[in-house]
């Protein structure tokens, strides 16, 4: 499994120096779309805000070394070119801070049909611990399952890609051709996304105050950061059906507390429609040995709905 990683990095400024620097973006520097100019595998945005102006660039190394292999060293000197040549020779990549990271990575499922399966199974989860659902104005609820941290500074989001990129046909700008081609790829892939939207949330990961390093950090351990986030959110297990997973308690599991409190979380869960909220009733002090127990026998504590006409699906994990 690959995670693209792009970085966002920001520059302060006055209005003076803000309105000064806009205007120097020439109009025939790369792709302008939606307020933001694209170009070399760097995005430009500018945020006129009247107190706070700033301008962000979002930064995608395998774009900008249009190659998927990493080479830290060549990343921060064509940035550094880039801030040279667009902001002029008084502005470094030290005058930036890093406010951002996306990581972005597409699970295959395998089919259409079973990527629409597991999203509704992943809807069952709910809340949980330390996040909170989030609706998705642009692609509809139905084709998402999209949290946010409560004060953790993450965004959490997994996909259906092939349904959301059919809802942005009218918004693309290559030919529709192309479009149909890229479509047809993504059927089967879920895209999971996990952002790190805000400075608290880099600072978990790196003590590091120099950009650079702080970039060269987080690339080196991006996939524990996807992996550790993907796993607050997500539990370890196959899902079943609720019948079949109490079943599958009765048979497996010999302490006998923890089997009761395993069968009672599984009648919580689609009580509650959410994990935490179950967790929390559950009251149990020992909860850490509860998920552990449901990982020891590869059972996930979220169930598939008696509505829902499949009988199992399998951990996510085992295609990553």
């Amino acid at each position: 499994m690959k995670i693209q990683q792009t970085y966002e990095i920001t520059l302060n400024l006055d209005t003076k120096k803000f309105n000064k620097l806009k205007q120097r973006m020439r109009p025939d520097k790369g792709k302008h779309t939606a307020g933001a100019i694209v170009t070399e595998g760097i995005e430009v945005t500018f945020h006129d805000n009247q107190y706070k102006p700033k301008i962000k660039l979002s930064v995608t190394p395998n774009w900008v070394l249009n190659s998927d292999e990493p080479d830290h060293p060549k990343l921060i000197r064509k940035v550094e070119e880039y801030i040279t040549d667009n902001f002029g020779s008084k502005f470094r990549l030290d005058d930036f801070r890093v406010t951002g990271m996306l990581l972005v990575a597409d699970i295959d499922v395998q089919s259409r049909k079973r990527a629409a399966d597991y999203l509704k199974v992943l809807q069952r989860i709910g809340k949980v611990k330390g996040f909170s659902p989030l609706s998705d104005p642009e692609t509809g609820d139905g084709f998402s399952f999209r949290l946010k941290g409560n004060s953790n500074g993450i965004e959490f989001g997994v996909f259906d890609l092939e349904s959301v990129l059919k809802t942005q046909v009218d918004k693309v700008e290559c030919g529709r051709k192309q479009y149909k081609e890229i479509i047809k790829k993504s059927e089967g892939l879920l895209r999971a996304e996990i952002r790190l939207a805000e400075m608290k949330a880099i600072r978990v990961w790196t003590n590091e105050t120099d950009n650079a390093k702080q970039l060269k950090e987080l690339t080196r351990r991006s996939k524990d950061i996807f992996l550790d986030t993907f796993m607050r959110v997500i539990p370890l297990g196959d899902f079943y059906k609720k019948d079949e997973a109490v079943e599958i308690v009765w048979r497996d599991v010999e302490d006998g507390p923890i089997k009761r409190r395993m069968l009672r979380l599984l009648d919580l869960v689609p009580e509650k429609k959410s994990l935490h909220l179950a967790q929390k009733t559950l009251d149990y002090r020992k909860l850490e040995r509860v998920m552990d127990m449901f990982d020891g026998i590869q059972l996930s504590p979220v169930t598939i709905s008696k509505r829902h006409d499949v009988q199992r699906l399998d951990s996510l994990y085992r295609y990553m």
